[in-house]
């Protein structure tokens, strides 16, 4: 996981063009691999939960993943072949929860390789997962020359659509003064990289700090609270370019208007 040089983006015509329904490569490195196997295992499942609903068994909670409430469980389970495929549910969550923590172990040991893996853990919700799976997905920061293109990047850019720009004025055409029509977030996107920026965003929200009084202050202003996480979301991504592409440490005076 190389990130100390410097790689310029390239100019839109020399990138290849991709075909309908081809994925781009995700970026070699041992820290990219294990922090794409991380986020994997962190989200996965138990499909029997799903059984459980078909059954019309309320299974609201995390109880029903706990190891001495299974056998309670299954026993609300008549069909057998459901039961028995419950188990297989369960073992393989018992196997992944295993994975996951060598996993863990392996990505923090690798990160810790990296000076600008310990300058992204002193930003507040980040911590060191996240910004391990933030090395291994960006690998450099110099990949971006704006916060813009980072939000972009990221899938926290506003997308607009705008039509009839242009109208005849006694035969001369003219810019129409219309508002521009906001079609919401953009999709394409790094969807890993938008979750890490949302789920920060929400932990900070949520815990006393500095990013919590940024966040409180603009509920303060009217704004509703979606668009301030969004905003607070933006803030996250904007101060950790700032701190990786510096090499400095992270200080509260980042909140400032002036680096939304």
């Amino acid at each position: 996981m190389t990130h100390g040089g410097c790689r310029a983006a390239a100019p839109e015509s020399s990138q290849p063009r991709l075909s309908r329904g081809t994925r781009p490569t995700k970026p070699e490195g041992t820290g990219a691999q294990l922090s794409d196997h991380h986020q994997r295992s962190r989200t996965g499942h138990v499909a029997g939960e799903g059984d459980l609903s078909k059954l019309g068994i309320a299974c609201i909670g995390k109880q029903v993943y706990a190891p001495r409430h299974r056998a309670e469980w299954l026993g609300k389970i008549s069909e057998l072949g459901v039961r028995r495929r419950a188990e297989f549910y369960y073992q393989q969550l018992d196997a992944l929860r295993a994975l996951r923590k060598q996993v863990r172990r392996d990505l923090l040991a690798e990160c810790k390789k990296h000076q600008a893996w310990k300058q992204l853990c002193q930003i507040p919700s980040i911590g060191p997962i996240r910004a391990a799976v933030l090395l291994g997905i960006l690998q450099t920061p110099h990949r971006f020359r704006t916060k813009r293109q980072l939000w972009t990047y990221s899938g926290l850019g506003i997308e607009t659509r705008s039509s009839a720009d242009h109208r005849s004025v006694d035969g001369q055409l003219e810019r129409a003064k219309k508002q521009i029509s906001i079609r919401g977030l953009n999709q394409n996107c790094n969807h890993d990289l938008k979750n890490l920026f949302k789920g920060a965003a929400i932990v900070a929200s949520s815990k006393p700090g500095p990013f919590q009084e940024f966040y409180t202050a603009l509920l303060t202003q009217g704004i509703r609270p979606e668009m301030a996480r969004l905003t607070l979301a933006r803030k996250i991504a904007t101060i950790a370019l700032m701190v990786w592409k510096r090499g400095a440490s992270f200080d509260a005076q980042h909140l400032k208007p002036q680096t939304a």
